[in-house]
This record gives structure tokens, sequence and C-alpha cells, in this order.
């Protein structure tokens, strides 16, 4: 039975004063005297004075730093950066009535970030942070510290290729009016402020619970209609927290972030909410299992935190788990089973193993350092799937939808046995296939789209797997089996490969060889044919040995059985 959403909160009036001095009006700096055009620099940028104006067809490689009393404008223009965007002291950025796009290669590549008395506004744009590769969703990060300000009117960003993840420390502010998705998520930290205004107005903003933080957080409202809703340190019996968020006839969806050693209750909400568990410097880790979308009742208790969840209505992508152990020698391992997951990402030193889950729709990555992530005898919808530093990400005996596989620096992804298909819609995609998604489960990529595979510096992706015969084998028969023997290493570099694939009967010991020296790649193709005649009935394995050029062996079985005519 649903619930009437909560009473509007009452909103102070110096309190709005006050976010109104901090926040100013803004007054477009291209009519300001002295302005200068910037024209179209091919390099890098650094302001530190005056007033530039930047209008038209424009794209900078390297990045632009905004210091001292700068005023960048960007005034009805196509403005593409590929590259990061600084400012510091008291400068200002002004994008109005254009396309403003950070050009990404990947995901995280480039960043926004002001600290001081930074501002920055986006009036009337729209914002990309992926031009170049149509289907894939590449996010950015924008940063506020101290006494930022970031400023949206009237903006939206380019989903589903386009997000960004705003993160916010200090004090710093961001205010949004009737921007739909722009930023895409907001992440209060400190004594940071968020305001949403407008109808149109369309975020994701995450309420983060740290050690020592206590709260109860009932019958947040449905995201179906705008509404208002107030939280964060002026709310009564709130521990530890420091951040305000103001939801002002807006719309906003919300998720809990839940750290170890905080206390925070989820009751009766309306409106669904995600979970952010974070585990840190795991040590004989209790296991988490059971996680699944839904109306949810439960207690987790994992490392001195308390977190319930009293008839909690959690979105169908529920769940992100994330993991850390930086500087530990012998990182632990959190283990997750019989689950759905939406987002999984092994941080500094995090490790997880992953039994009988499904993940989907987000990512799942190991970025390092000494991190990663063992997947057994499950079903992955994700969107990416990514490593970085020197993560190993090993997916075993699993089907795979359609994800992108990127690997980095000196990482490592193993694919053993596992089914490389397409973004189709399948009985495992849960809680449904979306029906925006044109027949693909996750939406995020083109519905059929196969595995992407790219590697990058001396990281090295690797498929090794042999399909399971539909039945036994008779006797006297030959067995073409059919699998994956490649490897993806970056452009310009070699991965020679050969491979071994023989049997052996499980009983005995007997074994014998079905092809030798085999050259790769090999991709749902034939690896060998096995000629039966004179072989024992009974069970057997074929293992796949692939040698790779510069890089271990790589071994995986498979079980099969031979049976009398």
């Amino acid at each position: 039975m649903s619930r009437p959403p909560s009473p509007r909160p009452r909103i102070s009036i110096a309190w709005i004063v006050l976010l109104l001095v901090a926040l100013g009006a803004v007054v477009p700096a291209s009519g300001q005297g002295g302005a200068v055009p910037l024209g179209c620099p091919v390099g890098p940028i650094e302001l530190l004075s005056g007033t530039s104006v930047q209008a038209g067809a424009c794209t900078i490689h390297g990045d632009v730093t905004l210091g001292g009393s700068a005023v960048l404008v960007i005034d009805q223009a196509h403005f593409v950066l590929d590259g990061n965007l600084w400012l510091r002291g008291d400068a200002q950025l002004v994008v109005q009535a254009s396309a403003f796009t950070i050009e990404q290669h990947g995901v995280l590549e480039h960043r926004i970030e002001a600290r001081d008395r930074a501002r920055i506004d986006f009036v009337g744009s729209v914002v990309s942070t992926n031009r170049s590769t149509p289907g894939a969703s590449f996010a950015s990060q924008y940063l506020g510290y101290d006494q930022s300000v970031l400023r949206v009117v009237n903006c939206q960003i380019l989903l589903p290729d386009s997000w960004l993840l705003a993160d916010l420390y200090g004090h710093a502010i961001v205010h949004t009016t009737q921007s739909k998705n722009f930023p895409s998520e907001i992440y209060p930290h400190e004594d940071a402020t968020v305001l949403i205004e407008g109808e149109i107005a369309d975020h994701r903003v995450w309420l983060e619970f740290v050690e020592g933080a206590k709260a109860v957080i009932a019958e947040i409202p449905d995201a179906a209609s705008p509404f208002s809703f107030d939280f964060g340190r002026e709310t009564a019996g709130v521990v530890n927290v420091g951040y305000q968020v103001k939801v002002i006839g807006g719309i906003a969806t919300f998720g809990i972030a839940s750290h170890p050693g905080s206390d925070v209750t989820l009751s009766h909400n309306v409106g669904p909410v995600a979970i952010a568990y974070f585990v840190t410097d795991p040590n004989a880790t209790e296991p988490l299992t059971g996680l699944h979308p839904g109306l949810r009742n439960a207690t987790f208790t994992h490392q001195g935190r308390v977190l319930r969840l009293v008839e909690a209505n959690l979105e169908g992508f529920a769940w992100q788990i994330y993991a850390a152990s930086p500087g530990a020698t012998t990182p632990g391992t959190v283990p997750i089973a019989d689950s759905v997951l939406n987002e999984l990402a092994a941080l500094d030193g995090g490790r997880f193993s992953v039994t009988n889950s499904v993940l989907q729709w987000a990512v799942i990555a190991a970025l390092g350092p000494r991190s990663a992530i063992d997947i057994l005898g499950s079903t992955i919808n994700s969107q990416s799937i990514v490593a970085a530093k020197d993560a190993v990400i090993h997916i075993d005996s699993s089907d795979i939808f359609g994800s992108a596989v990127e690997a980095r620096d000196d990482a490592v992804v193993l694919l053993t046995n596992s089914r490389l298909g397409q973004n189709v819609c399948h009985p495992l995609c849960l809680p449904l296939c979306p029906s925006f998604a044109d027949g693909g489960c996750n939406w995020f990529l083109e519905a059929g789209a196969e595995m992407s595979l790219e590697a990058a510096d001396r990281a090295l992706i690797v498929a090794a797997g042999i399909d399971a015969p539909a039945g036994a084998i008779p006797i006297g028969s030959s067995h073409a089996f059919i699998g994956d023997a490649f490897a993806t290493v970056a452009p310009g570099a070699t991965a020679g490969l050969e491979y071994d694939l023989r049997w052996r009967n499980a009983s005995t010991g007997a074994a014998g060889v079905i092809a030798t020296n085999g050259l790769g790649p090999k991709r749902g193709e034939l690896l060998g044919t096995l000629a039966t005649a004179g072989l024992a009935a009974g069970d057997y394995f074929a293992i796949l040995e692939l040698r790779i050029a510069g890089a271990p062996a790589v071994t995986v079985a498979r079980p099969f059985r031979l049976s009398m005519p």
C-alpha cells in the first residue's frame, strides 16, 4: 500500500537569503567592459586575470586552467575540451546557450575541479561527456571544494552516452534549476549544500553516512512528480551529518551510502532508493548474500555498521558494493553470493569473490592498485568491465551479455569458460528488460551489441573457453570442440598465441591429445576434434592450455561424458 508523500518542508528564509548571496545572479561576463575574444587555441589554456570570451566552434586539446580573477565565457558556442578543467581562486566560468563537450575516450578520463571561491555557471546549454564513441557511457566527474559554486539552469546532458558525477567537499554548493540529469549523480560530503529546483529537474543524490553518523530516513517521496524534501545537518535527530540537501518543487531520486560504523534506518520510502555499501579493510568478512531489489526488510551489521531496511522500497538497480584496503599488505576479500548487483568496484586493495549472482546496468571495475574481482557462475549484463593499474578481473563459467571490456596500465582481464554474448533481453535481466532498450537488457549499450574488448598500455584481455557438449558423446563418433582462444593487447603490441587441447579420463587419469600447437585467435570457433573410437565410456575432461607471448599460460577444463552408442 502506497503512502502519501511527506508534508512540504519548511525552509528558513534566512537560509535562502544566505544561499542566494553565496550564489549571486549570473552577470554574463561577455557583457562586461574589457572582454577579450579568446579565439580557439589549439593546446592548453591558462588564464589568471581579465575576461575572455569564446564563441563559435572550438576544440581544445589539453587542460584549461582558470585562476586568480580570470573569467572565461563560452557564449553560443560549440565547445569541445579534450582535457581537464581546473578553477582556482576567484575564477569564473560561464557557459551559456552552448553545446559543451568534455571529450573522453574512456570512463572518468577527464574531470572538472573547482577550488577556493571559484564559480561555474551553466545556463541554457547541452552537455556531453562522450562525442566520439556512441553507444558507450563515459562518465566524467565534477569535484567542488572549499567555497566553490556550481550553478546549473535549464541544462541537460546527453544520456545515455554521457554522465556527470558531482562530488562536493568543504562548503561547496551545487544549485540546479530545471536541469535534467545534469549533474547526473550528486555526492555531498562534509559541509556541502545541494539545492534542486524545478519540475523538470532530475538528479540522483547520494546521502552519505560515515562512521559515527546516525539518522532515520522515512517516506522519501515518489519522483513521478515534483516534490519538496529536506535532509541533512538541519534535520532533527541527525548525528554527524554536515551536508544539507533541499529539493524545492523539484525531482530527485536518492541513494544511501552506508559506511562502516554508521547507523541508518530507511523506512517506508515511497520513492525507491539505491544502496551504496562500502567495505574497508575487510578481515574475515561475513558474506554478503541475498542482496535484491524490491520491498525489503533486513538489517546489515558488517564492520560495526547498522543498516536497517524497514518496508524499504529499493530500486531495480539497488545495490552498489565498494571495497578498499589501502596500504594493506594482504588485502582481505569480500565474498558475495546469491545477489543482484548494479555496480561492483574494487578500489585500492579492494577484492571481491562473487558467486551465483546477477550483475547489471552499471560497471564492474577493479581500479587497483592490488585490486581483484573473481566472478563465478554468474550472469553479467553490465555496461562495462574495467580493469586498471595492476588489477585482475577473472570471470569464470558465466554468461556475459554485450559488456564492453576495457583494460589499461598493467591490468589483466581473464574470461574462462564464459559465454561472450550480445546485449539481448533474457530471463535474468532483472527485474525486467526496459521497454526503451529496443530489445536489449542494458539500455546503456546498443541493443544486440557484441562484446567489445579494448586494451591499452601493457594490459591484457584473455579469453579461454570450451563450449559444453549438448549431452553425452557416443563412443565411435567424432566430436568437434568449439570455444575461445584469443588475447587482446594494446594497438601496436603483439600477442602471439598458441594452444593445446587435450583429453583426460576423470577416473583413470589416462590422457591424450586432441590438438597441439593450435594458432589463435579463435572466438566461438573449432578448437579441435576428438575421435572417440577406442576410448572407454565414462567421465572425461577437455583441457585447453593457452600460451601467450610474455604472459603466464592459461588453462581451463570442461567436463564431458562418453557413452556407449
